[in-house]
């Protein structure tokens, strides 16, 4: 019975993970219908074109839907400060970034000749444990809403640049009390905090590789209660502020042989502020406890279709909510979807 879950839910995943990412950047729409009702933007010979196109680049550079298997299947290996990978079974995550409607729609943005379009994406990461029903503990739900924006006059060529602003949530969906018996209740502890991020990018086609980076800034926000409530237990051992740096790189031009695609991304970020200890207030947060890096592999084989082979390196200290005291270190591999055909 157990095998028999594990295998109905790794296949929902796969499903998701290929169906949805093969559509993502299905944003294709004509200047008739860009037009139509309340939109009265006219971006001149081309524009909408480049609109579009612009549209469809940064969608390609968003975070793939993924399942990876644990190291204890021998998928993948754990390294020394790891301290989560052994009671994993896998871990899947859900994002689909929806295009919502176009901002060069809105008059006053189309006055300054700013373009862009609000996005949506109700992400989900979960992970199935080993023990007693092989339970599914404490989903990260991650939902938000994102608007991207440029002016034409910030891309010449091949060289695009455009900036993001971001409100966002991550909780766990548990009610449970932060603490239980001196320590973080992993179990069934409420986990819950809301965020501004704001980023610079810049996305580039090479004639071999597509490349593209960005520098981000995110602020936790919140309340003890209400709509917009964060988990008073986080504070001084969550991050409340953050630096990060992300970069990817890859395309179909550098594949040979077998493999149709090949695809690279790093994330390093730095909490500058809220992580003043690992444990409250026990073990107090060093200059090392601060940092974090991910780096992910995709290969796209030429018998995959809307899928491809993964690969996830993460160091410091877990991402899964209320884990965050939990270090990692490790490398997970596993089937990821395919972005806009990249």
């Amino acid at each position: 019975m157990h095998n028999l879950k594990l295998g109905m839910i790794v296949l929902l995943l796969v499903g998701i993970a290929g169906k949805t990412m093969a559509d993502e950047v299905d944003v294709k729409r004509s200047e008739k219908s860009q037009q139509a009702g309340f939109c009265h933007y006219d971006p001149g010979q081309g524009g909408w074109e480049r609109i579009n196109r612009m549209t469809e680049e940064i969608l390609s550079t968003q975070d793939p839907s993924y399942v990876i298997l644990s190291p204890h299947y021998g998928m993948g290996a754990s390294f020394g400060s790891d301290t989560t990978s052994r009671n994993i079974l896998f871990e899947g995550r859900i994002s689909h970034r929806f295009h919502v409607f176009g901002l060069s729609c809105l008059s006053k943005l189309s006055r300054d000749h700013l373009e862009g379009f609000l996005s949506f994406n109700p992400k989900i990461i979960l992970r199935m444990y080993r023990g007693t029903s092989v339970p599914v503990k404490t989903p990260s739900y991650m939902p938000d809403f994102t608007w991207f924006f440029w002016r034409p006059d910030w891309s010449r060529g091949s060289n695009r640049w455009f900036v993001s602003a971001r409100i966002g949530h991550h909780s766990n969906g548990q009610s449970g009390p932060f603490m239980r018996a001196g320590s973080v209740n992993t179990e069934d502890g409420n986990f819950s905090t809301n965020y501004w991020r704001f980023g610079m990018h810049n996305f580039r086609h090479e004639q071999t590789l597509d490349w593209s980076w960005e520098l981000a800034f995110t602020s936790h926000f919140g309340s003890s209660n209400g709509f917009f409530s964060r988990e008073r237990g986080l504070e001084g051992q969550y991050e409340k502020q953050k630096f990060s740096l992300g970069l990817k790189a890859g395309g179909s031009d550098v594949a040979a042989g077998w493999v149709r695609a090949i695809n690279a991304a790093l994330n390093i970020d730095y909490i500058s502020k809220g992580k003043d200890y690992v444990v409250k207030p026990v073990q107090r947060a060093s200059f090392a406890d601060r940092w974090n890096l991910s780096a992910e592999l995709m290969v796209r084989p030429y018998f995959f279709e809307d899928m491809q082979l993964f690969a996830k390196y993460d160091f410091g200290y877990d991402y899964y909510n209320i884990h965050f005291q939990e270090r990692i270190n490790r490398v997970m591999l596993g089937i990821a979807g395919v972005i806009g055909g990249r």
